[in-house]
C-alpha cells in the first residue's frame, strides 16, 4: 500500500485478522457465524473474547464495516451486528496474500540455489547415493518377484514344502515379509 509521499506503508495483519478477512470475503456475517466458520478446522478453538477485539481493530483500521441487523431477530431476541470486508480490507488482504506468495517463491528459489551451489564432488556423491538406493530397491523388487514366482510354481505343481525350505530365501526388506 502506498502513502502520499510515495513510500510504501507496511501492512500489518495478525494471523487472526487475516483469517477474519478471508472468512468475510464476499459475504456478510454476524459474530457467531464468523466464529463458527473460523472454528471449523482450527486446532484450538477461538472464543468471542478473541473475535470481537479483532473485529473492532479491523473496523477502526477501515478493513471491515459493521451494521446492526433488525431490531430483534426472531429466534434469539438479540440484535446482531453484521460485518463485511471493505474495499480497503480487500486490497490489504490481497497485498498480504501476494507477499506470502512471493515469500514462497523466494524460498523455493533459495532451495534451488542451494542445490546449484553444491560442489561437483558433493553432486557426484548425491548421484552415487541415489543410484545405490535405486539398485537396492531393484534388488529387493527382483527378490520379491522371484519368491512370488517360486511359490506360484510350487502351488501349480501341487508341491508342498515346509518352513525350513524357505528359511534362507526370506526377503529382508521391511514390510515384505513372506508368509509361506
Amino acid at each position: 500500500m502506498k502513502q502520499e509521499n510515495g513510500k510504501k506503508e507496511t501492512v500489518k495483519l495478525t494471523a487472526l485478522d487475516e483469517d477474519i478477512l478471508t472468512c468475510l470475503l464476499g459475504r456478510e456475517l454476524y459474530g457467531l457465524e464468523i466464529l463458527d466458520q473460523l472454528n471449523l478446522d482450527r486446532p484450538s478453538e477461538l472464543s468471542f473474547g478473541s473475535l470481537y477485539p479483532a473485529l473492532n481493530r479491523l473496523d477502526k483500521k477501515g478493513y471491515v464495516v459493521g451494521r446492526w441487523g433488525d431490531e430483534k431477530e426472531p429466534l434469539s431476541g438479540a440484535r446482531r451486528k453484521y460485518y463485511k470486508v471493505t474495499e480497503l480490507g480487500d486490497k490489504v488482504l490481497t497485498e498480504v496474500r501476494d507477499y506470502r506468495a512471493a515469500l514462497t517463491i523466494q524460498g523455493e528459489r533459495k532451495e534451488e540455489q542451494r542445490g546449484n551451489n553444491l560442489s561437483s564432488e558433493e553432486k557426484n556423491i548425491l548421484k552415487k547415493l541415489s543410484l545405490r538406493q535405486r539398485k537396492e530397491e531393484q534388488r529387493g523388487n527382483n527378490l520379491w518377484s522371484d519368491l512370488q514366482n517360486f511359490r506360484t510354481t510350487l502351488e501349480a505343481e501341487e508341491s508342498f514344502a515346509d518352513e525350513d525350505d524357505f528359511s534362507n530365501l526370506r526377503d529382508r526388506a521391511p514390510g515384505r515379509e513372506v508368509n509361506l
